[in-house]
């Protein structure tokens, strides 16, 4: 599978300010990715993880789900996402 969302070095932030952005929200890092990577100049990645649209929160599992399927990411049981959470299931149908 080929990445199909922006990847650390397509967006405005480095993986440390990543990291930072990510604990300081209780959010997974690879969800703060993905918010980054739908953030727009309409949505800004902040906007985005305090109230998402059901369509963002559509594109940030799916691209978690592809981050993850490329190897950018260990998969893990839960994504956090502030006070919500969600999982994705397996592909592969390993478990």
């Amino acid at each position: 599978m080929e990445l199909q969302y922006k990847s650390i070095n397509q967006l405005a932030i480095t993986r440390d300010d990543l990291a930072q952005w990510a604990a300081s929200r209780e959010t997974s890092e690879v969800v703060a990715h993905a918010i980054h990577a739908i953030a727009g100049k309409n949505r800004a990645p902040e906007s985005i993880w305090a109230a998402p649209t059901p369509a963002e929160w559509d594109h940030v599992q799916m691209a978690v789900e592809n981050y993850i399927d490329n190897g950018l990411y260990e998969s893990q049981d839960v994504y956090y996402w502030g006070e919500e959470s969600f999982s994705i299931d397996s592909q592969d149908g390993a478990d």
